[in-house]
């Protein structure tokens, strides 16, 4: 490496670092983030390997934050751990990956590098870090097969995006290799069993737990949000579909990128159009599988016109980082939950130590990684105490629960001793015997997990 690509990589990764880590401190997590912490800290590790199906994510990263859990260590140190994955992420892509310095930058301050994956504690940015070194360590293929064969098996076992694009780049090496390279194949397949095992649904999953049914329009949300992500660019899928047009043909006939393009391409689309899409976040991998086959393909020659495509690539980034920006100052000013404010009153205030009932059950579970150890709700659509989320169809009907109804089935279990009802609309004039204590700031992000705090009133007599 020269001199002047050490300094390169230097000031960008520094200031990478920086900005994510600014932004992270900001951030207030959400129920998606609380219940993996949750999981372990009052299910544990066994209980967590046995509702992985239920979860619809393997348990890698519910491995990786167990030691934080177990060790009694704040939850920031989640926050913090997946901020350490991302950052390892973007050094390896600023010095490994095969591009042109502007794109290499531009990605690094894209909204999935920059913000989703970073700041947002989930499995993504390990997963992220896990196709790099896959990437990495495709060139020594021939002679060092195994740490390639290892990254894949991992990658397997990040999210179920990830299996999909593990599985491609498995089928590139074996279609690369051949049957002769039984070790790292068998590595691969065992990793990738692995995970498919996980994932398998339990036996009383709730109806439409896996398919969703058709839908065209999850696809194109997915390539839309893959490039434009938050951006509202009239004809994002097909503005997409044009840059992995583009991609495909500047990689020719390179079989294995095409492999793992195309066939990284066609599984997500499975996965989107028939089980679920869920937001911006899940887009990410369509740009992964795009950037990891010109990645593959830049090893092995130079792309044809090479120019315009990376510059087209290069122009999608930049897009991409006007969103970033957009997010940083949204985080840092604003709430991204109402989760850490509604905590910190209720601690202020000393009603931390009260029996509290919440509804709906995902949305209270997002204040109890911030109070007292060990501390679980009365979630009353479900009528039982909790913390994590069980994902059954007992869920299902206790997140289709109207308020009021909660709000009764909570009286109910309580009596005549007071508690406090946690809810994310305000209770209408129709629900007697609450009143409203506390209200948390609307949220940029996610507006139902706004809170209402009230407090029971004791019906007279």
């Amino acid at each position: 490496m020269s001199r002047q690509e050490r300094w390169f990589v230097a000031v960008v990764f520094g200031l990478y670092a920086a900005i994510t880590l600014a932004v992270a401190l900001h951030h207030e997590p959400w129920r998606d983030e609380a219940d993996p912490w949750l999981l372990i800290r009052d299910g544990g590790v066994l209980t967590m390997l046995s509702r992985t199906g239920y979860v619809g994510m393997p348990a890698l990263w519910y491995l990786a934050i167990a030691p934080l859990v177990k060790l009694g260590l704040p939850y920031v140190s989640m926050t913090l751990l997946n901020l350490a994955f991302a950052w390892a992420a973007a050094l390896l892509f600023l010095i490994a990956a095969p591009f042109p310095r502007p794109v290499r930058a531009l990605f690094v301050f894209s909204y999935f590098m920059a913000y989703e994956y970073s700041v947002i504690a989930r499995p993504y940015a390990l997963a992220m870090l896990l196709l790099f070194c896959a990437l990495a360590t495709w060139r020594h293929r021939a002679t060092r097969p195994m740490p390639f064969a290892f990254s894949v098996a991992l990658l397997a076992n990040a999210t179920p995006h990830t299996l999909i694009l593990g599985a491609m780049l498995g089928a590139a090496f074996l279609y690369d290799r051949g049957l002769k390279a039984r070790a790292p194949l068998a590595v691969m397949l065992l990793g990738g069993m692995l995970s498919f095992v996980q994932l398998a649904p339990p036996a009383d999953a709730p109806e439409g737990h896996v398919l969703r049914g058709a839908s065209a329009t999850r696809v194109a949300s997915a390539v839309s949000s893959a490039f434009f992500p938050h951006l509202s660019v009239r004809g994002g899928w097909l503005l997409g579909a044009l840059v992995i047009g583009g991609a495909a043909l500047a990689i020719g006939n390179r079989a294995a990128p095409q492999i793992f393009l195309w066939g990284s391409l066609a599984l997500l689309s499975v996965l989107y159009g028939l089980v679920w899409m869920g937001g911006v976040r899940h887009g990410g991998p369509v740009l992964l599988a795009v950037l990891g086959a010109l990645w593959l393909a830049q090893l092995e020659r130079p792309l044809r016109a090479e120019g315009e495509v990376i510059w087209l690539v290069a122009a999608v980034l930049a897009l991409a980082c006007v969103s970033s920006v957009r997010m940083w100052i949204d985080d840092v000013n604003q709430p991204f939950s109402g989760s850490k404010e509604l905590a910190e009153h209720l601690k202020r205030t000393g009603l931390e130590r009260q029996e509290i009932a919440a509804h709906r059950p995902p949305h209270g579970e997002a204040v109890l990684p911030y109070l007292l150890g060990g501390k679980k709700l009365y979630y009353a659509g479900m009528e039982q105490y909790g913390s994590y989320m069980l994902w059954n169809a007992q869920y299902n009907r206790a997140y289709g629960m109207y308020d009021h109804q909660a709000a009764e089935l909570a009286r109910r279990h309580f009596g005549e001793r007071p508690f406090l009802f946690l809810v994310t609309r305000p209770l209408g004039r129709n629900v007697p015997g609450y009143r409203l204590l506390f209200t948390t700031a609307l949220p940029f992000a996610h507006f139902d997990e706004q809170y209402f705090l009230y407090a029971s009133v004791p019906e007279r007599r």
